[in-house]
């Protein structure tokens, strides 16, 4: 038995069948939702009950038609390497988010607003 764990926090197991490569996470200031990077979007998770992870909303961030163009040209493997893989999740304040992402090898950021 670890010490000062809470015990009324557990894992749970959230899964979705076009939801890959997911590698970033933010947990809001409030604790009550998870932000998760992954591979063409990022996935709001209500955390709030303990035991349940219940979605929110899903934001598509898959890179251009233009842009994976651009990048099959420049890459070995360009089904898996062309996609936005999220890197970086950041709460600037109650608000506002910054999402940054590899996007078909341009890096890009925006602004998201919740």
């Amino acid at each position: 038995v670890l010490s000062g764990i809470n015990s009324s926090k557990r894992v749970s197991w959230f899964g979705e069948t076009n939801l890959k490569n997911t590698t970033t996470l933010l947990l809001s200031e409030d604790s009550n939702t998870l932000y998760v990077g992954a591979r063409d979007s990022v996935v709001f998770l209500d955390v709030s009950q303990p035991g349940t992870l219940k979605l929110q909303n899903k934001v598509n961030l898959s890179p251009s038609e233009e842009e994976i163009a651009d990048c099959t040209k420049k890459v070995d493997n360009p089904r898996l390497k062309c996609s936005n893989f999220i890197r970086i999740l950041l709460q600037l304040n109650k608000t506002h988010y910054i999402i940054c992402g590899t996007n078909a090898f341009k890096p890009t950021y925006m602004y998201f607003v919740r």
